[in-house]
């Protein structure tokens, strides 16, 4: 099964530029393959996808030593991120596609929170 995840526009664009090899997440999400990314306002708007190989929930501090060097985030913006958390995941990000144009949510399908679960293929939109 795919995802939708939510994400700001500097973090996408930190992975569609390769700066950026895993992404954290509060929740672990089970086994999708695609990660379609939903950028958050001001762009509103599914624009590309990532395969991920696995992901790794351990606590945050085990995640931010292992993970800290590819995650395109900065301690700050990653305590912030986990304020209360005691876990934290991590999915590796193999490959990066970003559409040529981006895709608006078809009516029925709202904005995930952090993330949702799809059967839809969205690269069939582009």
């Amino acid at each position: 099964m795919n995802a939708i995840l939510s994400i700001k526009p500097k973090y996408a664009e930190k992975i569609y530029s390769g700066e950026k090899t895993v992404e954290f997440r509060k929740c672990y999400i089970c086994s999708p393959i695609i990660m379609y990314l939903y950028e958050t306002s001001p762009v509103k708007s599914i624009t590309g996808y990532i395969f991920v190989n696995n992901g790794v929930k351990d606590t945050k501090d085990y995640i931010w030593n292992k993970c800290s060097e590819l995650g395109g985030i900065s301690k700050i913006d990653f305590d912030e991120y986990y304020n209360n958390q005691k876990y934290a995941s991590a999915y590796f990000i193999n490959k990066v596609v970003k559409f040529t144009k981006s895709i608006k949510l078809p009516a029925g399908i709202r904005r995930p929170q952090s993330y949702c679960y799809t059967h839809i293929k969205f690269e069939d939109y582009v």
